[in-house]
């Protein structure tokens, strides 16, 4: 018997504001290091969608962008579903 989930649900977390434009993070090499992980722990990518924010979050997120004059901001994760291969 496997002791491993059937599906596993990875984050893949980005940087916004100036920070993350500079250090150049797109959505395709943030994936990578969380994709090949998934991978070495056989699984495989399935699926991939955008992990909605509520509102109160995304006026947190506009009110600490404001503030730090577009220096800091966030963006909404990515979730990597992955099978049991």
């Amino acid at each position: 018997m496997n002791d491993r989930p059937l599906n596993v649900i990875r984050p893949v977390r980005m940087r916004g504001g100036w920070i993350g434009l500079f250090t150049g993070v797109s959505q395709v090499s943030a994936m990578e290091p969380v994709v090949t992980e998934l991978n070495a722990e056989g699984y495989r990518l399935v699926w991939t969608l955008t992990d909605e924010w509520s509102l109160a979050r995304k006026l947190l997120n506009l009110v600490i962008f404001t503030v730090t004059l577009g220096i800091v901001g966030f963006k909404e994760n990515i979730l990597i579903v992955g099978e049991r291969v």
